[in-house]
């Protein structure tokens, strides 16, 4: 079973983004994210994974260092 998830620096973009909120919805027993380092995610592709962490409810640690996100 999957508990940890690491990608960092791996230029995911929002489309990344949105498989990596797909594993969280399916995989309810992922303690560890780490998703730094990828500034292409953007606002979208944050967006989207803060939508699946409401049920990612076994998250214990989520590292997004060193993204970029839009000043509105």
């Amino acid at each position: 079973r999957l508990v940890d998830l690491r990608l960092p620096r791996v230029t995911a973009g929002f489309s990344g983004a949105s498989a990596v909120a797909s594993v969280l919805s399916v995989h309810l027993k992922l303690r560890r994210l780490d998703m730094s380092g990828n500034p292409g995610i953007g606002d979208e592709g944050t967006a989207s994974l803060a939508l699946s962490l409401q049920s990612a409810k076994c998250l214990e640690r989520l590292l997004v260092n060193r993204l970029q996100f839009d000043r509105r």
